[in-house]
């Protein structure tokens, strides 16, 4: 009786199994910085394919020309806003240093009354450890 795989090339096939695992873990840990602006892209181009097609039935039916006028559209959307904040950081950076030092200097209030008043041991000792990490 003949076997329909021959024993010989079980040593084989299973190292190509393996390297073909290899290969797609290989892949994904290349791909995984990549992933999240996949995700982000997939999600504006398949929000905005509805207006890419208005535009570009507007522009005689050229995709070309759709596609240009569509990621300089995309582009003022994110880069003005992102240009605009970043000026207003600039123009008050000496306000926003002073807050950040003054954030640096200041401590915590103690709890509330009625947390002080806790009628629970474990809640008791959790009180006294934060009044102790805050230093009163």
């Amino acid at each position: 009786m003949t076997h329909p795989w021959n024993l010989k090339d079980l040593p084989r096939t299973v190292l190509a199994v393996l390297f073909i695992a290899l290969m797609i873990v290989a892949s994904f840990w290349i791909i995984s910085p990549f992933i999240p602006a996949l995700i982000w892209s997939t999600l504006i181009v398949v929000a905005t394919w509805p207006l890419m097609l208005k535009v570009q039935r507007r522009l005689w039916g050229k995709r070309s020309l759709a596609v240009i006028v569509m990621t300089l559209a995309l582009l003022l959307v994110v880069i003005v806003p992102l240009a605009l904040a970043a000026m207003a950081l600039i123009a008050n950076a000496d306000e926003l240093g002073e807050k950040v030092t003054l954030l640096a200097h200041a401590k915590l209030p103690g709890p509330p009354e009625w947390v002080e008043r806790g009628h629970i041991k474990h809640e008791r000792q959790r009180i006294d450890r934060y009044l102790e990490l805050l230093g009163n």
